[in-house]
């Protein structure tokens, strides 16, 4: 064992099934060391974390932790040696505080009673010296994704995990989202956490590793220094490509405008064959495709698709011709209705209403079975094929305006690459696209316009061949 050494793997291999297995995995992980992991979707990197966290056993080789050589690791046993995962879509009490999040499981107590100013005391100063702008009064469900990521890893270290698994923890976060995050974890190093990191972005390898290990087909390489290697580089390692070309697609000649949103703070168009880009404010554009795909109402304001107005209701913009991929969820609920209307029934107030009430049925048992845990048995899996093949699917649908939310996280560069190629074809049909992503170069590379949301308003609305420096400048505050 090497000084100062926390995990070891000695030629680990793991069956999963009759067609994939991980075979002969070697990697040694210091204290207070970051090793990026890289490589294709379904290469075999969430299935080595599914077994560092117990939902997998070896079939042969070791795992030592801190020096000792470990049996069959269960999921609790994997917590009790200070193992945590930290994934892209793990939710926290978004209804408790920020600070009842962190001590959630290790409550300070004076005798049997809570001691909730000690709490949230000690949650101020561990926020401070990870250098995370967050009030531990803050409601967790108000917080946006990048902050609820940072509060994860306040709560890391609150719990005393010794090693943290990220898997594409910033797959949803803008560029400020991401240097806060990069921060955080270097101050974790520095009071000696280690990490096991899973990306896709070489940029991100770049920024907070020590060492970068790539993963093909279940067999990952040895881990190397990053000194020295580039983005280019680390791409072809993992990918077998180099970035250069990634975002270019065919572009099309606009039509007719197709869809409007009006209201006091957001207004804008969208043409036929028209690529555009949300940046900035994520709640709030997360807010803005739910409403034009009918999940929610305007606040204020219209929507309307070809002239006719958006009912809050999936039957309505289904019906009108909105793709929506957001989440799951949403997912479900517009493909609920898209099996409704193609039955033949027609978009009544009645049958809306009835759709409402199911929808409403359907959270709730969403809800409870979370409550309860189903569902979290077997191998965690990453969102990266998730992702993919929702964003396939809600482009596979005929429509005429396509809403996708944060389209590329989680994929690597050749899943993105048939991705963006899509957005081309896409518009070559007359479709017309609208997509949020905290991705600047994705924005810039794919969009013919740049919408930026700040505070919950649009403050921004440019061509991207000609606007792109006006809205970075929006988008970083300094307009």
């Amino acid at each position: 064992m090497l000084e100062n050494t926390l995990l070891e793997l000695y030629h680990v291999g793991c069956r999963v099934s009759s067609e994939f297995y991980l075979r002969d995995i070697s990697l040694t992980l210091k204290a207070g060391e970051c090793i990026a992991i890289m490589g294709r979707n379904a290469s075999g990197k969430s299935t080595l974390f599914s077994l560092l966290i117990g939902l997998h056993q070896k079939d042969s080789g070791e795992i030592c932790i801190n020096g000792k050589k470990m049996p069959p690791l269960s999921p609790q046993e994997a917590v009790n040696q200070g193992i945590l995962l930290l994934g892209q879509n793990q939710p926290m009490f978004r209804d408790l505080k920020v600070y009842e999040n962190i001590y959630f499981g290790n409550e300070i107590t004076k005798g049997r009673i809570l001691d909730n100013a000690k709490m949230r005391q000690e949650a101020t100063a561990l926020l401070a010296r990870l250098n995370i702008p967050i009030n531990p009064m803050a409601v967790m469900g108000e917080l946006g994704y990048a902050q609820q990521q940072l509060v994860q890893l306040a709560k890391a270290v609150c719990s005393g995990t010794k090693l943290v698994l990220l898997d594409e923890p910033s797959a949803h976060m803008d560029a400020a989202g991401k240097k806060s995050l990069w921060a955080a974890i270097q101050s974790m190093k520095k009071d000696g956490r280690s990490f096991l990191y899973i990306t896709h972005d070489p940029e991100e390898v770049l920024a907070v590793a020590d060492q970068a290990a790539f993963m093909e087909n279940g067999v990952l390489s040895p881990a190397e220094p990053v000194t020295g290697m580039d983005e280019e580089i680390l791409a072809s390692r993992a990918y077998g490509i180099r970035p250069g070309g990634l975002y270019e697609r065919a572009r099309a000649a606009l039509g007719e405008e197709v869809l409007r949103v009006e209201s006091p703070d957001i207004s804008f168009g969208l043409r036929q064959g028209e690529v555009a880009a949300l940046l900035g404010d994520s709640a709030t554009a997360q807010g803005l495709l739910s409403r034009i795909g009918g999940l929610f109402p305007m606040r204020t304001g219209t929507i309307t698709v070809n002239g006719k107005k958006i009912e809050p209701s999936p039957l309505s913009a289904v019906e009108n011709g909105v793709s929506l991929a957001l989440d799951e969820q949403a997912e479900e609920e517009l493909e609920g209705a898209r099996d409704l209307l193609e039955s033949g029934k027609k978009n009544t107030p009645a049958l809306r209403a009835l759709f409402r009430i199911r929808q409403a049925g359907s959270s709730i048992s969403g809800a409870f079975s979370s409550w309860l845990g189903m569902g979290r048995k077997g191998e965690y899996m990453t969102g990266g094929n998730r992702r993919r093949e929702m964003m396939e699917r809600a482009l596979g649908c005929r429509a005429q305006v396509y809403l996708l939310m944060d389209p590329s996280a989680g994929m690597d560069m050749p899943s993105r690459a048939r991705l963006y190629a899509r957005f081309g074809s896409i518009a070559q049909e007359r479709g017309a696209l609208l997509f949020v992503t905290g991705n600047w170069q994705e924005a810039v590379g794919l969009a013919d316009r740049l919408l930026v949301l700040r505070d919950g308003k649009l403050v921004c609305d440019v061509p991207a061949e000609t606007g792109a420096a006006q809205a970075k400048a929006f988008l970083e505050g300094d307009l």
